[in-house]
């Protein structure tokens, strides 16, 4: 109702200065646990090494958050291709947009959910309660390093 719709116009406005988390849905797909980075790997890489669960495969196309370990900052990728963990869980992700910031042994991995994190774009003066109602609310997220 109204006083939701309200609630999502606040936490918008707030968001374009102080930034938001959000999941990111992943309709018709129950990943398996999440995972660890195995190896450490350089800023633009395409592939990450991690340990996830033991003899899954996770398709291509499904999304996963990179949670940078001092700071907890969540970033969003896909998978370029199917990723095959062998029976220690071990393998690698192909991901796209590729790694923005350099990682390191031990950060999270996240399946379920994934989310996205950074700052709120779109044009506040559309976010009203009538707009809620009738065409709904845009807005972007756009990840900061």
């Amino acid at each position: 109702g109204l006083a939701h719709a309200r609630v999502w116009i606040q936490r918008l406005k707030r968001g374009m200065s102080e930034g938001a988390r959000m999941k990111f849905p992943q309709p018709d797909y129950s990943p398996p646990a999440s995972g660890t980075v195995r190896t450490a790997t350089v800023a633009q890489a395409t592939l990450l090494p991690v340990t996830l669960a033991a003899d899954t495969t996770y398709p291509e196309g499904i999304y996963c958050s990179l949670v940078h370990g001092p700071s907890g900052r969540r970033y969003l990728h896909s998978l370029n291709a199917d990723a095959v963990m062998n029976g220690a869980g071990q393998g690698s992700l192909s991901l796209l947009p590729r790694l923005r910031i350099p990682t390191v042994v031990g950060w999270s991995v996240l399946f379920a959910p994934p989310e996205i994190e950074g700052m709120v774009t779109g044009d506040e003066r559309t976010w009203t309660l009538e707009m809620s109602r009738t065409v709904g609310l845009e807005f972007e997220i756009r990840e900061i390093r």
